[in-house]
């Protein structure tokens, strides 16, 4: 899956930039590393069958996607942990999500590499 530029929020990415100043390293830091584990364990409470197990990995991706301007990836995130939660309320597995969370480390992957090609040519 290709993304491109529109997956990124750039306005957002730039204010944010500047907001958070010297700790935008560490931010960048948090979506990579932080991201990456919650995405696998997304993929791990799908193979397990414990929808339960998405909803906080998944709405933390979203809120570290989203601070950062990766508009596509927070949106994919907050679809999954909404889905999650209806799971868990209707007492059903997971299964039925298991083609947005194919989705999931593609986007992760490919808003991960814009971000940080856009900051390190900021720098």
């Amino acid at each position: 899956m290709k993304l491109g530029d529109a997956a990124i929020d750039w306005g957002h990415f730039v204010e944010a930039r500047h907001r958070l100043g010297q700790n935008f390293p560490c931010e960048m830091s948090h979506l990579s590393i932080d991201g990456s584990k919650a995405v696998a364990a997304i993929e791990d409470a799908l193979r397990s069958a414990k929808a339960h197990a998405i909803i906080k990995p998944a709405g933390q991706l979203k809120a570290e996607a989203f601070r950062l301007g990766a508009q596509s990836l927070a949106d994919l995130a907050e679809d999954i942990e909404c889905g999650a939660r209806d799971c868990v309320e209707w007492g059903q597995g997971p299964k039925e999500l298991a083609n947005l969370i194919a989705q999931l480390r593609p986007t992760f992957a490919e808003s991960v590499n814009l971000l940080e090609n856009r900051a390190n040519r900021l720098n």
